[in-house]
């Protein structure tokens, strides 16, 4: 096949066609423009020996290469000769691209199979091999002819590793010239198309990493790679853009090596074609490495060491300002007068936490977000926390946390950021009082105060010295003496779990219970039970003089049918027990609890299997007065029982005076119960004659009956059934 060859600025590894011009530029290697009759020029050249044979250093359109490929033939004549193109595929061409002369050649078998070899004998070895592939790879042809068995050993070890490589470029093309007279001539020439390829890296999200200095597209390293081997490499300048020098047509993987400084390195590989005299165009976006945030504040009771607050204290609804900087400081970057970009004011949740949403925000700039566009986030730079304001029972924490955010280049996210525990004080006081009794005032000593929280519950027990003066503070009785053991006035008292500390107040900010307890020193007394806010630190309360007042209860039961301790055992059945009391305070709640005790045997009467029960609030009008409380229930089962009304009287939960005598008849109701017998006077017997006089006597036996009260018993006749 014939064919003309037309060529634009590329430059010639080997022509075929009659050399015209040169033309030089400064971008573009010099370029071979050919001939438009399709002839090239063949020269012999001159001779080489090898073996006892000898072959012509041959060329075409001057110093461009070509081998003969049957050397028992004659040479063909010095002169211009029409080629024919070899097609894809072709043993001959590929070979050509490999062999001295071909542009395979300085680039992949050089330095493969000639390692110390001259260029005149790989010449040779490249005629012999062409030779022996033209003469299909046979041994008694005579492609061999005159060589020595090295060359031929030579020769058929380079066929075989040209057999193992990829195939060439489809702009190499190679030719032979019909062999009419002489031998077969076979050459190649290699227009060398080459394009480029063009880089531009940008950021991937520019709300973390548009003017923050710790990013940089400058540096970034990116290899350019043809069939897994890495032949050339691409670094991005300020603007994310780099440009590759000139480039075999065909298919790259480009892939980042090293990322510039703030980003991570991108995973991804890109399949890029170059074309001839073209640039082909790679757009990157790149992630900005961040620091995810999720916890950003944990509060922890500085005593306990824990994430949770004391006593009535809480961690709620502090205030913490987080400020973010973009330079990168081991210090609190405001000291040096820097100025942060971004400031967030955040609250604590309840058990003292700062997390990065907007549920905990009260206010400041625009989160940063990662790619995803959802998770919070903090760039490259530094963090600074500080509580702003404390929660209810704590003094704030006035240290400034500093947290440095560093990339290490090898994923979006790192772990730079560790959320500061801060440890804050919590209140703490102190109370005071003296005990005396009421009227005489005299000083009780030894009466035990129980301190209860009512946030924990937490109880501890205060004694009365000889005095009748307590006091928690250090200042009179050391926290760590005899902590909490609550036996004598000596014992310290200290609430929390943390070690008892003789500098600090005794009691947590709190509401506590104060309650007396019993003792003889305040038998027939009222017991006192009051509440106190520790609110302050280092404040002692004042309580003052505590008295206490006498107070008695006393009850009358009855039924409220009959009006007297004496009652029908009914289906229904309602008792008023009226309880007279003495001794207490005017305008108090109090709360009366009844129960029915069986008198034979003092334990409860059950009805149904419960106990029967009754209960009264009322607020006392004076210290003394009265109070009913009804019991309603069924007393079917009570024919023959005697029940006593027990009462008890509590103010809250403290129960402050009981009435509880099984022999008290004034708390007594009787159930009555009778049975009868009627006789005939005169038979004696329960059969009556049918005279005009009859009598009959009923003899009535009673039980339970209330002792001391007058009874009158009636008798009738029911008329005689009827049906």
């Amino acid at each position: 096949m014939l064919k003309k060859l037309k060529s634009k600025g590329r430059r010639l590894a080997a022509s075929l066609l009659s050399l015209i011009t040169i033309i030089s530029s400064a971008a573009v290697p010099t370029a071979t423009v050919f001939a438009a009759d399709g002839t090239l020029h063949f020269n012999s050249g001159e001779n080489i020996p090898y073996g006892t044979y000898v072959t012509a250093r041959m060329t075409f359109d001057g110093s461009n290469t070509a081998y003969c490929l049957e050397p028992s033939k004659k040479t063909p004549e010095v002169g211009d000769y029409e080629y024919e193109l070899l097609p894809q595929g072709s043993p001959i061409r590929k070979a050509l691209y490999y062999l001295n002369g071909g542009y395979g050649y300085e680039k992949i078998t050089k330095d493969a199979c000639f390692e110390g070899w001259s260029d005149t004998d790989s010449y040779v070895i490249g005629h012999l091999a062409l030779a022996y592939i033209y003469d299909n790879y046979s041994d008694g042809g005579d492609a061999f002819h005159g060589a020595t068995p090295e060359l031929e050993a030579k020769a058929k070890e380079v066929v075989d590793f040209i057999n193992g490589q990829p195939e060439p470029p489809e702009s190499f093309q190679a030719f032979i010239l019909p062999a009419e007279n002489h031998q077969t001539i076979a050459g190649s020439w290699y227009e060398e198309p080459f394009g480029w390829i063009e880089l531009y890296k940008s950021t991937a999200n520019g709300n973390v990493s548009n003017g923050n200095g710790n990013y940089t597209l400058a540096g970034a390293r990116y290899g350019i790679y043809k069939d897994g081997n890495q032949v050339a490499v691409l670094t991005t300048d300020g603007n994310g853009y780099a440009k590759s020098e000139a480039l075999e047509t065909g298919g790259y993987t480009v892939q980042e090596i090293s990322p510039s400084a703030g980003y991570a390195v991108d995973p991804q590989s890109y399949d890029v074609r170059v074309e001839s005299d073209e640039t082909a165009a790679l757009n990157v976006a790149e992630v900005p490495q961040n620091n995810p945030m999720d916890l950003t504040v944990q509060k922890i009771d500085s005593e306990t060491g824990e994430p949770k607050p004391q006593g009535g204290a809480a961690f709620k609804d502090a205030q913490f300002t987080v400020k973010f900087y973009v330079e990168q400081m081991d210090k609190d970057p405001a000291a040096s007068g820097k100025k942060p970009v971004r400031t967030w004011i955040f609250k604590t949740d309840a058990e003292g936490r700062v997390k990065f949403t907007k549920d905990y925000l009260v206010s400041g700039d625009a989160f940063y977000y990662q790619t995803n566009g959802t998770t919070p986030c903090l760039p490259l730079g530094t963090v600074t926390v500080q509580e702003t304001k404390a929660p209810e029972g704590y003094f704030a924490n006035k240290d400034v946390f500093v947290r440095k955010i560093t990339g290490d280049g090898r994923q979006e996210s790192v772990a730079c950021y560790q959320a500061p525990s801060v440890p804050e004080q919590v209140y703490r006081g102190d109370l005071e009082f003296v005990k005396v009794s009421d009227g005489d005032l005299s000083r009780l000593a030894n009466v035990p105060f129980s301190i209860t929280s009512k946030t924990t519950g937490e109880s501890h027990v205060i004694v009365t010295d000889k005095n009748g003066y307590a006091n928690t503070s250090s200042s009179w009785v050391k926290h760590s003496a005899n902590t909490n053991a609550g036996a004598a006035s000596t014992d310290g008292i200290w609430f929390g779990t943390s070690k008892p500390n003789d500098n600090k107040g005794a009691l947590i900010y709190d509401t506590y219970v104060i309650e007396e307890q019993r003792c003889r020193a305040n038998e027939g007394m009222n017991l006192l039970k009051f509440e106190v806010s520790i609110y302050k630190d280092a404040v002692t309360v004042q309580l003052g003089t505590l008295t206490n007042d006498h107070l008695d209860i006393g009850t009358t039961a009855l039924d409220k049918r009959t009006g007297s301790h004496a009652a029908k055992a009914d289906e229904k059945v309602v008792l008023v027990d009226t309880v007279e009391y003495e001794g207490l305070r005017k305008g108090q709640e109090y709360k009366l609890i009844g129960t029915l005790m069986d008198k034979e045997t003092g334990e409860p009467i059950l009805i149904d299997g419960k106990a029967v029960t009754a209960e009264k609030t009322f607020k006392a009008k004076n210290t003394s007065g009265s109070a009913e409380v009804t019991f309603t229930f069924n007393g079917i089962s009570l024919k023959g029982k005697t029940v006593v009304v027990f009462e008890e009287l509590y103010q809250e939960d403290l129960k402050l005076a009981v009435h509880t005598d099984i022999e008290d008849e004034e708390q007594t109701i009787y159930f009555p119960e009778i049975g009868t017998t009627a006789k005939d006077r005169d038979t004696e017997e329960n059969i009556s004659h049918a005279d005009e006089e009859v009598t009959l006597v009923d003899t009535v036996a009673y039980k339970n009956l209330v002792p001391g009260e007058e009874y009158i018993s009636y008798t009738f006749l029911p008329a005689e059934k009827t049906s």
